[in-house]
């Protein structure tokens, strides 16, 4: 017998979908799929994440990087780090494989 996913398992998915993508996107754009409007889209429908957010997280993995300094990456793994770890912890998720670690998840 299938079981459906829990409401836990699919913050999940979706937030582990979204982290793939931001490591990818760290120093340019990369192609965004329905799996990541889908992962935002599950975000927002559960409240995990705001509709403003979610579009910001959207338009920078897509974007290009306008100047290599220091300083503009710097900014750059901001706007895709911080989206993703307040979702974790609006989710409830534990941080203690939270990206920047590159340790999958406990769970």
């Amino acid at each position: 017998m299938n079981r459906r996913p829990t409401l836990r398992q699919m913050n999940i998915l979706a937030i582990n979908v979204l982290i793939d993508a931001a490591r990818r996107a760290k120093w340019g754009p990369i192609e965004r799929t329905d799996a990541h409007r889908l992962a935002l889209a599950w975000l927002v429908h559960n409240r995990i994440a705001t509709s403003e957010v979610a579009d910001g997280l959207w338009t920078t993995l897509g974007s290009e990087v306008s100047d290599r300094g220091a300083h503009t990456q710097y900014c750059r793994d901001r706007a895709l780090q911080c989206p993703i770890s307040s979702w974790q912890s609006k989710a409830m998720l534990p941080d203690d494989w939270y990206w920047i670690n590159d340790k999958p998840p406990a769970d």
